[in-house]
């Protein structure tokens, strides 16, 4: 079963990323028609579209989407040039108010926002890959404390050691394993906020490095309850 803060955070970011894309076909559209003209003299050449962002709910929690394309108002500008078709009775030709320079920028701005959403995503299916093996590892934690039971009568171990042994193990990696999954959903939530606005990136790349470290800990620790395991498995009883 997915984690419902790990799934509300990845819709979260995949929301974002279609309004990103919204974006940055209203910004090619715009550059497109840069430099056009109107069809009839003296008339109003293209105008500048501008993308509208709104709030929307989605499963657990609140995404974004591109409600719609609102006109700028901004003025357009004319050129003196009595030529051409498209020039008024005073020899002017209205210009769309369209500014490339601008237009570069959102589009630069719009795929940073695209490729960040998408890191998200990424990062999120990372750590749900690594909570599978943290359930791995639990599973081969209890294989290695039935394993130490069923030698525990063996000469030279007692009982009594063996599960001393396999307890203290046991806690060791319990709290491994909260601390991930904590650091984990608290990464997910960093990440959510982030794409809503209500987090710094500072702040996401810090709770994710903090999972990253504690999941690397957890693994670890699965890699020598293996070992153990394996290694007891191969004793002759």
């Amino acid at each position: 079963m997915a984690d419902p803060v790990s799934s509300s955070a990845q819709s979260i970011a995949i929301s974002a990323l279609r309004a990103q894309q919204a974006r940055m076909r209203i910004i090619a559209e715009n550059l497109a028609n840069s430099n056009s003209t109107s069809r009839t003299a003296g008339g109003d050449p293209y105008r500048r579209q501008a993308p509208v962002f709104q709030a929307t709910k989605i499963a657990g929690g609140t995404g974004v989407k591109m409600s719609r394309a609102a006109p700028d108002p901004t003025p357009f500008q004319s050129d003196y040039d009595p030529g051409n078709p498209s020039a008024d009775a005073q020899g002017y030709v209205k210009k769309p108010n369209v500014d490339p320079l601008v237009e570069a920028m959102d589009m630069r701005d719009a795929q940073r926002a695209y490729e960040a959403n998408l890191n998200v995503i990424e990062t999120i299916r990372a750590m749900d890959s690594r909570t599978l093996d943290l359930m791995t590892a639990r599973a081969a934690a209890k294989a290695y404390a039935t394993a130490q039971k069923a030698i525990a009568v063996e000469p030279g171990l007692g009982g009594a050691q063996a599960a001393s042994a396999g307890g203290s193990f046991g806690d060791i990696l319990k709290s491994a394993m909260t601390d991930a999954m904590k650091a984990s959903k608290n990464a997910e939530t960093q990440m959510a906020n982030q794409v809503q606005g209500k987090a710094q990136l500072v702040d996401v790349v810090t709770a994710v490095s903090s999972a990253q470290s504690s999941l690397e800990t957890v693994m670890a620790i699965r890699d020598q309850v293996i070992g153990a395991y394996q290694e007891i498995m191969r004793m002759p009883i």
